[in-house]
């Protein structure tokens, strides 16, 4: 009977010790990471005016659009939510692939822009896909696609990291792909398999390289709501229009960790 009393103290005291020490271990887990203070992007802006400088093709530029596109909407909200002039310098061409974006940021004026600007928006890599060769067949046009994605991987990673070499703070605001290929094309039918993979892509990278963040246009132009669109590729004003929405809140609620 006595050794089990001593038996059955000596196993309160371990237990009391072992809920003692994860306690303290806590505590000092505590003291040593303190809280991470987190803040809207937006409001750590405290420039009177706001570059914002346009990158990429068509999309981009606005093509279909009678009033600037996406950009020029996103940024009229933005200047009256927030009471401050934005000044937008739209650079996008139509056509544009991401080895020629990569090129034209090359030149000093480039880098000089780059570096001024507070949001920089990239939408590429459509034409990429337009300019593969559809006159084969299945698996041929499959192997040149995935071929062309490891081409576009490593563009796209070398357009940011030339962004983040002359500017490590500026907002960078990507796009996702969408389907820029004729419905009746043989290769469409794999669309969504293929554009799942470079989309990918663009939020590894964007999420490598904070601020950023990426613009859903996928969900915000689905294939059946012709009404959205100029074109078979590109959106209509209206279109253009439900693009920006999501452009200005994604970037008024968008956080950041301040040091």
């Amino acid at each position: 009977m006595k050794k089990l009393l001593l038996s059955t103290l000596c196993l309160l005291l371990l237990i009391i010790t072992f809920l003692y020490y994860e306690k303290d271990h806590e505590t000092n887990i505590q003291k040593e990471s303190p809280a991470v203070t987190v803040s809207h992007w937006i409001d750590t802006q405290t420039d009177a005016t706001l570059h914002h400088l346009v990158l990429g093709d068509s999309l981009a530029k606005g093509y279909g659009s009678t009033q600037g596109g996406y950009v020029q909407f996103a940024s009229h909200t933005l200047e009256k939510q927030l009471q401050k002039q934005i000044i937008v310098d739209n650079l996008a061409i139509n056509g544009l692939t991401t080895d020629r974006l990569l090129q034209m940021m090359q030149t000093e004026e480039m880098k000089q822009k780059i570096k001024e600007a507070h949001m920089i928006t990239i939408s590429i890599g459509g034409n990429n896909v337009l300019h593969i060769n559809r006159n084969v067949g299945v698996i041929e046009g499959m192997k040149l696609l995935n071929e062309e994605k490891d081409h576009f991987e490593q563009d796209l990673q070398n357009i940011v990291k030339t962004i983040r070499a002359s500017n490590p703070n500026a907002l960078i605001i990507l796009s996702e792909l969408h389907n820029p290929l004729k419905l009746e094309d043989s290769i469409a039918s794999y669309a969504n398999v293929f554009l799942d993979n470079w989309n990918k892509i663009i939020y590894s990278i964007s999420k490598e390289n904070q601020p950023s963040l990426v613009l859903p246009i996928r969900k915000l132009l689905p294939n059946d709501q012709k009404d959205l669109l100029y074109d078979q590729v590109h959106p209509n004003d209206k279109g253009y229009e439900k693009i920006a929405e999501s452009f200005a809140q994604q970037v008024l609620s968008y956080k950041v960790k301040l040091p």
